[in-house]
């Protein structure tokens, strides 16, 4: 069958040649409980929901440039998105990490020991999460089974789509001091 439809397929491109205005539709996975479809223009996603192609430092302005920076090696930034893929969280932290020319360490599925166990043995640097729905569980295993686990090399703990509470986020920073 996928040769039959190779075979009937045209060469010729139905659409208009790549701009910066085309459309990049991330499917919001519902955190608030109505899923939605976000647009955004290629050029304002890149620019700014990836950081330029350099999060920690100026925005590039060239492909060449970005080409450039990515080939001297980056920062040494290990992301883990710890949502599943298909949450923008996730897509985001992700693409910032391929763009930006860094490693990107992805999962099956969020399992709060697999995450604090993935932190330490691949030393991430750069963990995303959806607010406290995802900081609680890792903060209840920190207390108890995983005590004691290194994640000395984490300098990022974002969320996005949820809130991370102040009340969380101190006992975790008191698990995991910096």
């Amino acid at each position: 069958p996928f040769a039959e439809a190779e075979a009937s397929g045209s060469p010729d491109r139905g659409f208009a040649p790549r701009s910066a205005d085309d459309q990049f539709i991330i499917y919001t996975g519902g955190t608030t409980g109505m899923p939605k479809g976000v647009m955004w223009r290629q050029e304002d996603l890149f620019f700014s929901g990836l950081g330029g192609g350099a999060p920690t430092g100026e925005p590039v302005k060239t492909p060449q440039e970005l080409a450039e920076r990515v080939a001297a090696g980056g920062d040494g930034i290990t992301f883990f998105p710890t949502p599943p893929l298909m949450h923008g969280t996730s897509t985001l932290t992700a693409f910032i990490g391929f763009n930006f020319g860094q490693r990107v360490v992805v999962h099956r599925k969020f399992v709060p020991e697999e995450v604090l166990r993935t932190i330490e043995k691949e030393k991430v640097t750069s963990v995303s999460l959806v607010g406290d729905a995802m900081l609680r569980p890792l903060v209840d295993c920190l207390k108890g089974s995983l005590r004691g686990t290194d994640c000395s090399s984490l300098f990022s703990v974002s969320s996005s789509g949820a809130i991370m509470s102040d009340s969380v986020r101190a006992e975790f920073q008191a698990l995991v001091p910096t």
